[in-house]
């Protein structure tokens, strides 16, 4: 597909291509402010040469976004991922294991920013799609439920905390629902 581009075009994604290559390598060390410069830039060629609704770009945006969780600025952080489930669920549909990281992405966000009751339905998703889609005991599937199962054990706390026992209760037996569930090996009716 990239035949189709000019070469002028080519030649940007290949630079895209290098600063990707200098984003994992500033990552790996830790270096994340710094890879932000070669990420945003990535990111800058793609959306200019490909385009917003493209997965490449949809990819660049996500590394992007990664950094800034990382560097918990989570204002940042929100825009590109919701930008990226949608190019996801538009291109891959919902059952792609893609848009199922998208959808734990999303979770991992709102539990970073303490919002618990809004990352709960992004890992259920995430972990919904996973244990449709791979085996219920692929790492993937594990991390879901893991995310799912923090956040829900973080909502009891919350709601003890602020003497909300019925919601308290509610989370809990959603909880252990989940543990049932995972113990069957996948979704119940």
């Amino acid at each position: 597909l990239r035949e189709r581009l000019s070469a002028e075009d080519r030649e940007q994604l290949k630079v895209a291509d290098e600063q990707d290559r200098e984003r994992a390598r500033l990552f790996e060390q830790r270096l994340y402010r710094e890879a932000l410069v070669p990420a945003e830039r990535a990111l800058a060629i793609r959306r200019k040469v490909e385009g917003d609704g493209h997965r490449a770009t949809a990819r660049s945006a996500t590394q992007v976004g990664i950094l800034y969780f990382w560097l918990r600025e989570y204002a940042k952080v929100e825009p590109l991922a919701r930008e990226c489930l949608a190019v996801n669920l538009k291109l891959l549909g919902e059952e792609h294991p893609e848009t199922a990281q998208c959808f734990y992405n999303m979770g991992k966000l709102y539990e970073a920013e303490g919002e618990f009751a809004k990352a709960e339905p992004y890992y259920d998703r995430a972990l919904a799609i996973r244990l449709r889609t791979l085996v219920a005991g692929h790492a993937t599937s594990i991390e879901a439920f893991d995310g799912l199962t923090q956040v829900e054990a973080k909502m009891v706390a919350q709601s003890i905390a602020k003497e909300d026992y019925a919601s308290a209760k509610t989370t809990q037996d959603r909880l252990t629902r989940l543990f049932l569930r995972s113990s069957s090996g996948g979704p119940q009716a």
